[in-house]
């Protein structure tokens, strides 16, 4: 059996071992890929920080891969390391403008290079079968919307919008 350490720090956030690395039973899904929208910083509470890291365990658990905006700080980070470490396939879409900004450190999973915000979110779109969004800025309250529109618009395309409270 596999020995884990008692906390694992996340920034300023220390978290029970168990609360990370959580195993229960396996729960499938009929999703297959979920884009998640958030920031690209830790946030302004330690418990937005749990929340994308429990976020991304729940993906796992269900098995279900990930599209999101690509870089590796923030709460982006956290949910893609997550689901990296568990074993599900991680997609990040990013506009090549952002590459320095927002990669800072390694890559987890397969990064795809865009030429910009709007191809972004259309590619986004069209790779994801749910949508989740959790605390960001600007860009999350605007993709979230730009999302929603388009289930609104398209209510026959059988995506549908999951949002975090």
């Amino acid at each position: 059996m596999e020995e884990y350490p008692k906390e694992e720090t996340v920034k300023s956030l220390t978290l029970p071992r168990d609360i990370v690395m959580q195993r229960r039973k396996p729960i499938g899904s009929r999703f297959k890929r979920v884009c998640v929208f958030c920031g690209s910083s830790p946030g302004n509470k330690a418990s937005y920080q749990l929340a994308a890291i429990q976020l991304g365990n729940e993906l796992v658990e269900r098995k279900i891969d990930l599209v999101y905006g690509g870089g590796s700080i923030g709460l982006m980070g956290l949910v893609s390391r997550a689901v990296y470490n568990g074993g599900c396939h991680v997609l990040g879409i990013i506009p090549k403008k952002l590459l320095p900004r927002e990669i800072v450190g390694e890559t987890v999973g397969e990064l795809r290079a865009v030429s910009s915000m709007h191809q972004r979110k259309a590619e986004m779109a069209r790779l994801s079968d749910a949508f989740i969004a959790l605390p960001g800025g600007y860009g999350t309250l605007e993709e979230r919307e730009r999302i929603l529109w388009m289930v609104v618009i398209q209510p026959s395309s059988g995506r549908f919008w999951i949002r975090a409270v």
